[in-house]
């Protein structure tokens, strides 16, 4: 890797320039720095010229006919103990990255708001300077690191500070951009040629740098002809013994040390039997710095061939797709590989594919530039190195563009790692952004990624040419700890490890893994994987190697491969008793419609958060004990979860007579899964409670004697009457971290751990969702074909009536959100009504309705211009979008009931925007005449008769998913009764009595109430008017 660290270093003199003149705008004068710039610009163009002879040197070292000459030289140059001839090499590489390092720290210390503001005058300028300068990391992470500092200093400003950064950020933008489109500069083609004719009298003093040189094109060195330099790899002990400065000895040493590994991978290994050898003979200081000149020598007259290796006890190959935004985690990832580096016992082999671009779309996103920002991908052999910023690991292959979203651009990889670095072992890692059910390895030069589909040919693959199971399959993603995943590898793995959650950025901490991998090489898979799930997880509470200022919520989990198939058989007898009884399961869903399962993305929830809702939820005894067979085949200790302390209650929020009080959990998150107090309802996205209860101190508060393991804050906001006050409460601390491996041997979860807020995740998500939104794609997964559980997830059962009342949810929102059904549930407790869920019962017959002739249905049409029709949208290769509409039941329905003598609560607007809707307006005897703009309108009851005199409520006329923006002004017909009113008095909601039934139409939601007692009061007033005889 020496040789590409000297490309990057060989351009400093260029870059430096630019960093002087951005230095000097900085500062605002020339004559300040004028002397201090002459020194940079002379050091650095000294240091190209060093770099510059030794890479001409290199290139004339692999001509034959100068191998003999330079034999004869350095053998010289060794007895004559002038050792420093070839390490002041590396010394004076480690002495200019420095001074590169505090150059960079200088000037990113000095930038500040007044500093940079409009010191940039001659960008054009600037830019011409930079056409001439060569690209590489240090200008680009100049730039990068100013852009990021400056950008959040914009954004936690006054407007006045920020005013003055925001040239300055578009400016650096600018610059960044500019740097990322320059070509490094190569050592002149034409040079080399002149100096490879030299004779090596006259060469070699120009290479002790007797002669300066310039660059002037952009030709590249040519390849060095190996064939012309000795295989280390494949040398007899005759060929090592005739290198120069080996006495017989040493060959031996060395011969036989390559030998016993069956080859060597760097020269940094020869270092042991090299000074064992010169021991003998020499004091240890001495025989340090000869061997130090041999390996410096070694590297310049031979070369080490990718031979055919012992077999080690564990190869871990990381296939790292950072060709998109992941591409810094990408390269900081190596780095962290690059402190513990490999063993004779572990190979650590890498393949990285880079991004092209420097900014992305413009914005502030920047793509990595460091380690000389080359594109392509690039396989490494991992070393240890202790900066952590360069990779100086050895190239051991550039591929140039890849398309790391394909199955074969992955097996590719396995196929060079297990040739070329053969194991006992392999762990296997893919690291890119996982999406679960959608796959991994998103290319975004490409657009290809891997399929969770194509993820079993992927590793079979890897399977085959390893010539066994990989031992250890790590997904180093997002999302990919599912069933159908595991499944999708199980016949070619023995370990899955992956996480539900989303892991944070900067995934795993590859040098904890890596540090116990070297010291405990013969360690086991199972033993492992368990060891992964744990420093994983530790990693990010407070104080862990990741973690940096806050702890993060995630979790992680080992699977055994070979033992899913008893919890298919588990799981298909779950899936069958659902079906048997879908009546029931739907039923039990709308009973506890406010529950919240741990969902992560697309439909897939924890297995065991979700068997575990069932069993202890629903009625039905067949779905019970079904569900209590997927849970005890996989043994999870649940009485193992103490780490998280009991909730220590109870809590009581104090507030005036008649105040609201509007609360969240953990930051105003909707309270779904939890028993809530007396007088709350669910407003929106909040949970709202009335103030009734009275303290023994006759003060006024609502107390929470219970709350979930997940709740760790309450914040609220007291609406009344003393204006708005805003307060959090801190509810009993939780334990940050949990593991276990406590698991029955059939059990396929191996271990399992997770961070505070990860309490329900419990180590396996399943896909779980309902018929309209079942993929078809999911059945070409391989689980599939041996599970129910796909028939269970698209099955649709038969409605049945059980009481007078049905409510149906609005196609277009209410359908997809459980939060409109909690409302309804909460507003209609204590009677008994049905809900045609059409997730589940699919389009709705007209008998349906007719059979609630002498009921009442309430419609919800918050959203949708087209009642009882949903549009999907959906998106062509091409980016273009369509539209498709499905028909859920016809509002003729609703007309035909209406004269049948059925009642109708209708509320929710929009619907008057459609123009085929006359029918139905006539029934419910209004018209009309448009809709308010304005924010939130007060709407005031007038009707003794049906409960709503006297209410006044605010309605919020908030544009976002809860509430609509818009309600409608209604005209009301003949026989029509005025409910509520706008404060213009216009017509707000009505109900018309046409001697059968009694249809209510509300042109604004009821749930945009800001009051909650005032939801109740008026649908339990309409529902009283309803069953009041006609």
């Amino acid at each position: 890797m020496k040789a590409v660290r000297g490309r990057r270093n060989c351009t400093f003199a260029s870059r430096i320039i630019v960093l002087t003149l951005i230095l000097i705008a900085l500062m605002g004068t020339w004559q300040t720095v004028e002397a201090r710039t002459n020194n940079y610009i002379k050091t650095f163009r000294d240091y190209e010229n060093l770099l510059l002879r030794r890479a001409v040197f290199q290139q004339y070292c692999a001509n034959q006919e100068s191998l003999a000459v330079l034999k004869e030289k350095i053998n010289q140059l060794i007895k004559n103990k002038e050792y420093d001839t070839y390490s002041y090499l590396v010394e004076s590489d480690e002495n200019f990255r420095l001074k590169a390092e505090q150059i960079k720290q200088d000037f990113i210390n000095n930038i500040g708001y007044h500093a940079l503001g409009g010191r940039f005058q001659g960008v054009d300028n600037l830019q011409k300077y930079m056409e001439k300068a060569p690209n590489g990391a240090f200008m680009g992470d100049l730039l990068k690191s100013a852009y990021e500092r400056l950008s959040f200093d914009a954004k936690s400003a006054d407007s006045e500070t920020s005013a003055r950064i925001t040239p300055t950020l578009n400016t650096l933008q600018k610059l960044l951009e500019h740097c990322g489109k320059l070509v490094t500069r190569q050592v002149p083609q034409t040079m080399v040629q002149k100096v490879l004719e030299w004779p090596f009298d006259k060469f070699w003093p120009w290479y002790e740098g007797g002669m300066k040189v310039g660059v002037s094109d952009q030709n590249q060195i040519g390849p060095a002809f190996q064939s012309s330099k000795l295989d280390l790899n494949r040398a007899s002990l005759q060929q090592i013994k005739a290198l120069p400065g080996f006495s017989e000895d040493m060959a031996k040493e060395v011969h036989g040390f390559i030998a016993a590994r069956k080859g060597i991978n760097s020269y940094k290994e020869l270092m042991k039997p090299l000074f064992t050898s010169l021991s003998r003979e020499y004091e240890p200081r001495d025989a340090a710095l000869r061997t130090n000149a041999i390996i410096e020598s070694l590297q310049l007259i031979t070369y080490i061939s990718d031979a055919a290796l012992e077999k080690r006890k564990w190869t871990m190959m990381i296939f790292i797709n950072a060709d998109n935004d992941l591409e810094g985690a990408g390269i900081g990832d190596i780095n962290e590989m690059e402190q513990v580096g490999s063993t004779d016992q572990v190979n650590i082999v890498v393949q990285i594919d880079r991004h092209k671009d420097t900014v992305k779309n413009g914005a502030n996103h920047v793509y990595d530039v460091s380690n000389g920002n080359w594109t392509g991908a690039r396989r490494y052999f991992i070393e240890k190195d202790n900066d952590p910023n360069s990779i100086s690991s050895q190239v051991k292959g550039k591929l140039g563009e890849t398309d790391a979203g394909t199955p074969e651009s992955l097996k590719k990889f396995v196929d060079w790692s297990v040739n070329n670095y053969p194991a006992e072992h392999y762990y296997l890692i893919i690291w890119n952004h996982g999406g679960g059910l959608d796959g991994i390895s998103w290319d975004d030069e490409s657009g290809s990624h891997i399929s969770a589909e194509a993820l079993m040919d992927t590793v079979q693959g890897a399977a085959q040419l390893a010539g066994k199971k990989i031992d250890i399959v790590n997904f180093d993603a997002c999302l990919m700890a599912l069933v159908e995943i595991a499944w999708q590898i199980k016949g070619h793995a023995d370990i899955m490890i992956a996480s539900e959650e989303v892991e944070p950025g900067y995934g795993l901490p590859y040098t904890d893994i890596l540090a116990y991998m070297v010291k405990n090489p013969s360690v086991d898979p199972d033993t492992l994987a368990r060891h992964v799930v744990k420093v994983y997880t530790k990693s990010y509470v407070l104080g862990g190697s990741q973690a940096e200022r806050r702890a993060q919520s995630v979790n992680y989990s080992a699977i055994r491969l070979d033992r899913m198939d008893s919890l298919n058989e588990a799981i298909n007898g779950l899936a069958d008793a659902l079906m048997n009884n879908f009546g029931d399961y739907v039923k039990c869903l709308h009973e506890n419609v406010g529950f919240k399962l741990r969902t992560y993305n697309n439909g897939q929830h924890d297995m065991i958060d979700l068997v575990q809702f069932l069993v202890s939820k629903c009625s039905n005894t067949e779905i019970r004990a079904a569900g209590r067979k997927v849970l005890k085949s996989i043994g999870y200790p649940v009485n193992q979860r103490n780490s998280l302390k009991a909730f220590e209650g109870p809590i009581t929020i104090v507030a005036q007579k008649g105040s609201t009080v509007r609360w969240g959990v953990n930051g105003f998150d909707t309270p779904t899964n939890m028993d809530l107090p007396a007088d709350t309802v669910l407003n929106g996205g909040f949970a709202e409670t009335t103030i009734t209860q009275v303290g023994e101190d006759g003060r006024y508060c609502m107390t929470f004697n219970s709350l979930p393991e997940d709740v760790h804050s309450i914040y609220y906001r007291i609406l009344k009457p003393d204006g708005q006050r805003y307060g959090k409460v801190n509810v009993a601390s939780r334990t940050e971290y949990f593991y276990t491996e406590e698991f029955p041997k059939a059990s396929p979860v191996l271990a399992e751990a997770h961070t505070a807020g990860m309490e329900f995740s419990y180590g396996l998500a399943i896909n779980y969702c309902n018929s309209d939104s079942y993929k078809k794609e999911y059945e070409k997964l391989e689980f599939t074909k041996v599970s129910k559980w796909d028939e269970f997830l698209r099955h649709t059962g038969a409605f049945r009536k059980t009481s007078d009342i049905l409510v149906i949810p609005d196609c277009a929102n209410d359908f997809r959100d459980d939060l409109h059904l909690k409302f309804y549930a909460d507003l209609l407790k204590g009677r008994k009504y049905d809900v045609y869920d059409f997730r589940y019962y699919g389009p709705m017959s007209e008998s349906v309705i007719e059979s609630y002739a002498n009921g009442t249905v309430i419609v919800f049409a918050g959203y949708n211009n087209d009642l009882g029709t949903l549009t999907d949208m959906f998106r062509r290769p091409d980016g273009t979008t369509y539209a498709e509409k499905r028909d859920f039941y016809s509002p003729e329905y609703l007309v035909r009931h209406i004269e049948r003598g059925g009642n109708l609560i209708l509320n929710g607007h929009d619907i008057e925007k459609d123009a085929t809707l006359g029918p139905l307006f006539d029934s419910l005897g209004v018209s009309i005449a448009g809709e308010l703009k304005e924010q939130d309108i007060v709407v005031t009851g007038v009707s003794a008769d049906w409960g709503t005199a006297g209410i006044s409520e605010k309605i919020l006329n908030i544009n976002n998913e809860y509430h609509p923006p818009y309600p409608a002004i209604l005209t009301p017909m003949e026989n029509t009764q005025i409910l509520f009113t706008y404060p213009d008095g216009s017509c707000a909601a009505t109900v018309r009595d046409n001697g059968k039934g009694k249809a209510v139409f509300m042109g604004f939601e009821l749930e945009s109430f800001e009051g909650s007692r005032s939801m109740g009061k008026t649908l339990r007033g309409l529902m009283k008017g309803m069953t009041t005889s006609n």
